[in-house]
């Protein structure tokens, strides 16, 4: 029967189902994405692809698939690409000014080169990549960047732990190793790789340092310091009085410091900000009158900045040879370079300096860096409660520390010692009998 079918009765082919629905426009300029009719992701929903739109130097559009989301691409990826295209087509020139895939290898270490050539001096504190990258060198210097997965990332981050270092420090040598494959896929190393360390960061890693130098341990720091380097204790002394950084210090200019008004224009990681000099500090800093003003302020006879590490492992001597750090294995215990800065902040705080002026002075830039420090200033806290009971009974007197001469009752002075109530109520009383100076001659 299927064979006597006339041709006008024979079934009508359709047209074979579309898998992808059109594009859809995102919330980011040029990324679009499309949802698939047949493929799955792994939760069961439809899978997502990623594309990119721009327009060609011509005046043509130019689509461009980035990925699945199945196959671990995301939108952020998408808007990194589209960036790339966009920078390409308006400004041919950096690309040229890139090194070239030809000049630059994948493993972490060629990796590192260029970027210690390129990046680091226009960076403000070089010192703590080049610290950093000495354990990302004994675990993936001669690894290529593709082959490190986020499972080696992960141990990585686990053996810094295991070795004692602190979770903050360890973000920071993760950060520089995720910025080391990012450079690579910028330079068009590593294709359109996403980095390993993305969003690795550790909670919990504020790592609070809460010792602080008494007196006379910073007095005896500071003369060990004067025997071993006279400039590395001056640069001690200058975090101690100013709070300022060790990069910020090493890094100041002649033309920084302005010795007539006692200020220093500090430019540090933070920001620019106002450091400012004591009185009987100033003139320490006499010596650089006689500088150009491009000149460091701490530097050796030939010149050149005296570097972090001389500046450290003078300090570590002496610290060591005081014997400050005997017994203690807690890290945010110990004795360090930095804890000049805060016990800066903590002399502060104890004085009763107000929180606010503290974090302006030492560049805090959220209010919790300062907040640290209030529980060493409890005093200041109880002086502000008492403004209240003299503000509601201003004839009350509270502080147990007053004393009253009493020159016209001998009896009662003897009878008030020892008793703040009964104390306030003879003064009233004796003010109300006969208020004359003679009356109460002396109220401390």
């Amino acid at each position: 029967e299927w064979c006597m079918l006339s041709e006008k009765n024979a079934p009508i082919a359709r047209p074979r189902e579309r898998k992808i629905t059109r594009r859809i426009k995102t919330d980011h300029t040029g990324v679009y994405f499309r949802e698939a009719r047949r493929r799955i992701q792994a939760n069961g929903k439809p899978d997502i692809c990623w594309d990119i739109h721009y327009k060609l130097p011509n005046g043509r559009d130019q689509w461009e698939k980035v990925g699945w989301v199945s196959e671990g691409y995301t939108v952020r990826d998408a808007v990194e690409l589209y960036g790339m295209r966009i920078k390409a087509l308006r400004h041919p020139e950096l690309q040229s000014a890139q090194p070239s895939s030809a000049c630059v290898g994948g493993t972490i270490g060629e990796l590192w080169k260029k970027y210690e050539e390129l990046c680091l001096p226009n960076q403000k504190a070089p010192g703590v990549a080049q610290t950093a990258y000495r354990y990302i060198k004994k675990r993936f210097n001669n690894v290529h960047a593709t082959r490190i997965s986020r499972l080696d990332v992960e141990q990585f981050r686990e053996e810094l732990l295991a070795a004692g270092l602190s979770k903050a420090y360890v973000n920071a040598i993760v950060k520089i190793l995720g910025a080391l494959i990012n450079k690579g896929v910028e330079w068009g190393v590593l294709g359109s790789m996403r980095s390993p360390t993305s969003k690795m960061g550790l909670r919990g890693a504020d790592n609070p340092r809460e010792r602080f130098l008494t007196r006379n341990e910073a007095l005896r720091l500071l003369d060990g310091l004067s025997l071993v380097s006279p400039e590395v204790c001056l640069i001690a002394e200058t975090s101690l009085r100013t709070g300022m950084r060790i990069g910020e210090i090493l890094n100041l200019k002649v033309a920084d410091v302005d010795i007539r008004e006692k200020i220093v224009y500090v430019d540090g990681k933070t920001g620019k900000r106002q450091a400012y000099l004591p009185d009987d500090f100033a003139a320490f800093f006499a010596h650089i009158q006689d500088k150009k003003p491009d000149d460091y302020v701490f530097s050796h006879p030939s010149g050149a900045p005296i570097s972090r590490d001389v500046t450290i492992r003078a300090f570590k001597k002496v610290v060591n040879a005081m014997g400050l750090n005997d017994g203690i294995t807690n890290s945010a215990q110990k004795v360090v370079f930095h804890t000049l800065r805060h016990t800066f902040c903590s002399w502060l705080a104890i004085r009763g300096v107000p929180l606010y002026t503290i974090g302006k002075l030492a560049g805090h830039t959220t209010p919790d860096m300062a907040r640290r420090y209030a529980k060493l200033s409890p005093d200041a806290k109880r002086e502000a409660i008492q403004q209240i009971s003299s503000f509601l009974h201003p004839d009350c007197i509270t502080s147990p520390k007053t004393i009253i001469t009493v020159h016209c009752d001998p009896d009662l002075y003897r009878w008030c010692r020892g008793d703040s109530s009964a104390v306030a109520a003879a003064l009233r009383h004796l003010m109300r009998l006969c208020p004359t100076p003679e009356a109460v001659s002396t109220l401390q």
